[in-house]
Order: C-alpha cells, then structure tokens, then sequence
C-alpha cells in the first residue's frame, strides 16, 4: 500500500472501464513496492493473535491529506492463515481479503499458492472488485534460490460481470527469456479491448489504451508513501513489532544467535498456548476478524460502529 496514491486514484475514475484499468495499474505497480528485495529468505512466522497496524498518507497532491488504514491479523495457526483489512474514510473505500498458502514441492522448485479472497469495495460506485493472486515459486533450490511469480490472474467487478481483466504472469523458460514477464488485457462490458498491458512488473509497465494513448511506468522509481506505526511503548504486545522487537534488534546487531535464542522463545510460547486450545473452538478468539464462509472479515468496516 506505500504506492497509496494510485491506490486512491481508482475511484476517481469516469467509468467502470477507467476504475478496471486503475485497479490493474496499481495492482501492477504495488507488486515490486511490496518488497524490499526478490530474493529468497526466511520469514518471521507469525503467531496466532499476532496483529499489525499502520497507515500511509497520500504522496500526491491531488489527493491529500486522505489516509490509507492497514490492520491484519494470524487469524488461523494450522493452517496458517492471515486476515487484512485496508481503508480510505476520505475516499470512502475498502480492501480486504485473507490468504493462507499450499505450497507444492516439485524437484528443484517449489510452487506456492495463495489460498483466498482479496475484494476491494469502492463505496461511492457501489462496486466491488474481486483480484486473483499469482503463484509464487522458489526456483533452483539447490544451487542459488530466487522467486518469481507464474499463471494466469483474473479481476472482476460485481456491477459489470462481462468485464474484466485477464493478466498472465510468465516464469522464465530454461533458456533464453526474461524474468517477471507479465502481459494482459482490460475488456469492457461488451467485449472491447479498453487496455492492453506488457512489461516486467519490477521494472517497466506499459499500459495501452484504446484511445491510443500510453501510460509508462518504471516502477523502481515512484513515489512511494511512508509507512506510519505507533511507537513500540504505544503497541499491544501482540502486535508484530513489538512481539519481535528483540529478534530485529539482534538481527541488526548481526548477532545471530541471540536471534534465533529470541526467537525460539516466542514460538515455545506458541507451542504452549497451541497445546493448552487443543479441542476448543478459537475462531472467538480473534481480536479483529470474523469467520464468514470460507473468509475472514473485518469487524469493523466503513459505515458500521467500531
């Protein structure tokens, strides 16, 4: 979300078509913003109860001063499943979604997939989009790991079900050809191509349009909004930064094993609650979100009392 301004931007858009293509752009752009670096590393593994909350301000004139909100939540242990909720009050628009993993170990390469939905409601337009998410694989495990993303991502509105986009991720083939590939198209209502994408997500976008103009994007280099987080003496224990405070801080510090001795702690005490709810129903347990269906919502989305 630190590309907060295209985000914003969406609803801003004439028609279901222009929203449809600002909803793939930022989508698009968001990828490489997301990380610091692609390349494989392990994770902290979050705890059940685990919380995390920030906010970013938007970086574009147009649209200052909104505010982008960020909570999420370890809503689920085994499986390990984390619920997110994403807002504007100033635009009046939600994100939310809840994803787990299945990841498939196939001889020197491992595919992981995400379990889940991801539904971004703009209020004012009485819209909601639903985004697909692309597999992610670990390559070359046995010799120098590296990620990229691979298939086929769909977008689709409730409020134009003919419309949509269609994005392929390519992988790289084993000789020859480009990382981070990623083509697509945008289609109105009646079928018409209304944008056409090409690129490689982490370096350049191209978004043409059916007007016959052009949109380009290095994405290394766009403005990008600072994440905002309370001080740690103003967290919750179990918020993300506080509850690893002292494994980030050795890991700074290079002091290895003073992280991994940190860290062992705090899943021995995962372990303990884990073997203490054995037999007993968590799902009330979670803080922030309710099991609907299949998927985590937040409970206390725009237009209801927090």
């Amino acid at each position: 979300m630190s590309l907060s301004d295209k985000f914003l931007r969406i609803t801003d858009g004439e028609s279901p078509e222009d929203r449809m293509v600002w909803v793939v752009e930022w989508f698009l752009c968001s990828l490489y913003a997301t990380r610091k670096s692609f390349s494989a590393r392990k994770p902290y593994n979050p705890v059940l109860g685990e919380t995390f909350h920030c906010s970013w301000r938007a970086a574009a004139a147009e649209v200052f001063p909104c505010q982008v909100t960020f909570v999420s939540e370890q809503v689920s242990h085994k499986p390990p499943v984390s619920a997110f909720y994403v807002e504007c009050l100033e635009k009046k628009m939600m994100l939310e979604g809840s994803l787990g993993t299945k990841a498939n170990f196939v001889g020197n390469y491992v595919g992981v997939q995400f379990l889940g939905e991801v539904e971004l409601c703009l209020m004012e337009h009485g819209e909601t989009y639903t985004l697909g998410l692309p597999t992610l694989y670990c390559r070359s495990l046995l010799s120098q790991p590296y990620l990229e993303l691979g298939g086929r991502v769909h977008i689709t509105c409730n409020k134009t079900p003919n419309a949509g986009a269609a994005l392929t991720f390519h992988t790289k083939p084993f000789y020859g050809g480009k990382l981070h590939s990623v083509s697509g198209e945008v289609k109105s209502s009646t079928g018409e191509v209304v944008c056409k994408v090409s690129g490689e997500w982490d370096r350049c976008l191209e978004f043409e349009l059916s007007d016959g103009t052009t949109r380009k994007y290095d994405v290394q280099t766009l403005d990008k909004s600072r994440k905002r987080c309370r001080p740690l003496d103003a967290q919750d224990a179990c918020e993300s930064r506080k509850l690893w405070q002292h494994v980030t801080r050795a890991l700074t510090q290079k002091d290895y094993a003073a992280a991994a001795r940190h860290k062992l702690k705090i899943e021995e005490k995962q372990r303990e609650l884990s073997t203490t709810r054995e037999g007993i129903d968590t799902t009330e347990e979670t803080k922030l979100f309710h099991l609907h269906g299949t998927t985590w919502k937040y409970k206390y989305p725009l237009g209801t009392a927090s």
